[in-house]
């Protein structure tokens, strides 16, 4: 006990005088990054008068972002801009979705219009319970009657996809990606089948500019 005392009473003579200097450093230029002013280099001195006594290098001190905190050019490290990097409506978004089953032949509208937007389906399942013909259609007015564009399938309901009946069907999209979209901004998305046999729909959608 008396030996470990004597070591602790030791200790304080050991150490350093913490003093942290900031000096000016050189200038970031270039584009980008801009917005990058002269860096603080911040040393552990000695003493509180750098000219005398030795200093060492602590850490570097900039208007630095945290990664992903900011856009590209003004962040550092530097994040990625949308450009240069895969992008998908679908990926990473807050998306709407319902089931609906219905056994109607008319054309049936599944997604409203929504000015200035298009619609892009992340994921969908559809399973008839008897054979038919199966269209997604898009287009204005009530239940996209009016302008009609296929979307999958065909306009006329005839030519559209055939399903051979319980256990057909299709299942398609993680909804981390665009299966597939509307053309045309402001126009809703509606369905026909040539059967009146109920079809399930089950839908995972999101709604942005073109």
């Amino acid at each position: 006990m008396k030996k470990l005392l004597i070591v602790l009473l030791f200790l304080p003579a050991l150490a350093h005088a913490q003093n942290l200097e900031n000096v000016p450093g050189p200038y970031l230029s270039g584009s980008p990054p801009t917005g990058f002013g002269t860096q603080q280099f911040q040393y552990n001195c000695t003493t509180v008068t750098p000219t005398s006594g030795t200093c060492s290098p602590v850490v570097q001190v900039g208007n630095f972002n945290p990664n992903g905190q900011a856009l590209a050019a003004a962040s550092a490290p530097v994040v990625l801009p949308i450009a240069q990097v895969p992008y998908d409506k679908c990926f990473l978004q807050q998306k709407a979705q319902f089931t609906l089953t219905s056994n109607a032949t008319a054309i049936t509208q599944l997604v409203g219009a929504n000015a200035g937007t298009i619609i892009n389906i992340c994921s969908i399942s559809i399973r008839p319970t008897s054979a038919t013909v199966f269209s997604l259609v898009e287009g204005t007015g009530t239940n996209c009657a009016t302008a009609t564009v296929k979307v999958y399938g065909d306009t006329t309901a005839s030519l559209g996809v055939p399903f051979n009946g319980v256990g057909d069907g299709i299942a398609v999209g993680s909804g981390l990606g665009t299966w597939i979209a509307t053309h045309v901004a402001a126009d809703a998305l509606c369905f026909q089948q040539t059967i009146a046999e109920n079809v399930s729909i089950t839908l995972e959608y999101v709604q942005t500019a073109p």
